[in-house]
């Protein structure tokens, strides 16, 4: 945008001789040796700690506390273990921190503070290095967390066949002798029944018209179709097909596959198929599709505890042990003339099934929720909050997380970010990509250094004040006797 006030060509230049771009892409060296403060200065500026000298000039042997405090050679000294280390005011404390966290390789909490414990003093250090170590977003960025956010599942449930559609593509897989190297997937929500067609792209003009051989044509328009991001889904003619059918186009949010969990459940299934039937050059995996597509769909599925077949057609499938059982196919069944009281049995037995099959999809969802619940480690985001988002696929030395981002809009576990640092549009995340970013600025706590260096016993206490001169009242207790109390004027 701010380019369209210039006429400019571009060109194109190779890395090689283009150093100067090169240069200014490279990550900042950050790393600063240089530490240059005057601690004697910085003790005789801050009034806290000139008091705290003038009690240890006045009255260094009186209490323990005290004791522990030395002035040598103008500096303030605190006697501990290993050594003798100086006194750190509040005004560079902050600095001193900041030299030895940022300048030399963010360490840890245990490591920052056992390493400036040997060097220094302050009260309360280990509260501020903590604090200081928990707001660097720095560390936030690059580290690894110890735990993984995961928000509660929330299952989609489908109450009727072919209402609701997920699709999804498989591949590149080897190429075969037809060049096929693609599968799409879809999958029923209700019935779990699946179709598949192998491809030699993935497209959007062979996803659209897998769409319509696949789903339209056989099972009519559904609802609602949901995928991820691929851009062969997001793109204008896929969206556009949906829109002239009305039908809903939803999808997941980025990187994140368990927002289309039903047909990558069945994508896994139909691999783990083909992988038992496929040669072992791989490139007959298209010969070997239809037979996977006729294993899925005649077991019961574990969530509907019925076969996908029987809740599509009405009946199971006819296997090869199904005409050893029976004796063979029954050719005058057609011609049997009780055949319509036979249909309105089955349609009956559907209806009572469908049912069943709601409760056990609802009974699955509660149980796959409870189970993923278990370790849930969710945090609401309120609007304004900052927070990094996780980096998908990072080199080994890149940055585990970006941003900071601001949350825009909430809708849990679906959040609007936007980016703080570089203008651009607004994202929607899923929450388990996100961990919270925490204030950049440190700030100490407000707190006296004057008693804080000593211990509670070895403070300084103010003189009692005498008591008034108590007044001696009458009570009358039980029995009428006199009771004397004292009362403060």
């Amino acid at each position: 945008m701010e380019l369209e006030n210039y006429d400019y060509v571009i060109e194109y230049k190779p890395g090689k001789t283009n150093t100067v771009a090169d240069a200014i892409s490279r990550s900042v060296a950050s790393i600063s040796l240089h530490f240059d403060i005057d601690i004697a200065k910085a003790q005789s500026e801050d009034d806290e700690t000139k008091e705290l000298i003038q009690q240890v000039k006045t009255s260094p042997n009186v209490r323990q506390g005290i004791a522990n405090f030395s002035f040598i050679n103008g500096v303030l000294y605190h006697t501990r273990r290993p050594g003798t280390v100086p006194f750190i005011p509040r005004t560079i404390r902050l600095d001193m921190i900041k030299y030895v966290h940022d300048s030399l390789g963010h360490q840890g909490q245990s490591k920052t503070i056992a390493f400036l414990r040997t060097r220094c003093y302050w009260p309360k250090m280990a509260n501020d290095i903590e604090q200081y170590l928990s707001d660097c977003l720095s560390c936030r960025r690059t580290k690894y967390k110890n735990y993984t956010p995961r928000a509660s599942l929330c299952p989609i449930i489908a109450e009727e066949r072919f209402i609701f559609w997920e699709v999804d593509f498989i591949g590149p897989l080897t190429t075969t002798k037809r060049g096929n190297k693609f599968i799409i997937m879809f999958i029923d929500l209700f019935s779990k029944w699946v179709e598949a067609e192998a491809l030699t792209d993935q497209s959007a003009d062979s996803a659209a018209e897998a769409f319509m051989r696949c789903v339209v044509s056989r099972y009519g328009i559904p609802k609602q179709i949901h995928s991820d991001k691929g851009t062969q889904f997001e793109s204008t003619l896929f969206q556009s097909l949906c829109s002239s059918l009305h039908i809903s186009k939803t999808s997941t949010t980025p990187y994140h596959p368990m927002g289309n969990g039903g047909v990558e459940r069945a994508n896994r299934s139909i691999k783990e198929v083909l992988r038992h039937y496929v040669s072992n050059q791989q490139n007959d995996w298209d010969d070997q599709l239809s037979l996977a597509l006729l294993a899925l769909r005649a077991f019961p599925h574990t969530s509907t505890k019925y076969s996908p077949a029987l809740l599509t057609h009405g009946a199971e499938l006819n296997l090869p042990i199904d005409f050893i059982s029976k004796g063979g196919v029954n050719a005058n069944i057609y011609n049997d003339p009780q055949t319509h009281i036979k249909v309105k049995k089955m349609q009956n037995l559907l209806n009572g099934i469908f049912e069943q099959v709601k409760v056990n999809i609802l009974k699955n969802g509660e149980v796959m929720k409870r189970y993923y619940n278990n370790k849930l480690h969710e945090r609401t985001y309120a609007i304004g909050e900052k927070v990094l988002l996780k980096v998908q696929h990072p080199t080994k030395l890149n940055q585990q997380f970006d941003g900071p981002y601001e949350i825009i809009k909430c809708h849990n576990p679906y959040y609007h970010i936007k980016s703080q640092m570089i203008k651009g549009k607004i994202k929607k995340i899923h929450h388990n990509l996100l961990v919270p970013s925490f204030k950049e600025k440190f700030q100490l706590a407000n707190r006296s250094t004057i008693e804080n260096p000593l211990r509670r016993s070895a403070r300084i206490r103010r003189p009692a004040q005498p008591f008034p001169y108590p007044v001696e009242t009458q009570k009358k207790g039980r029995g009428g006797n006199v009771i004397h109390t004292r009362e403060r004027s």
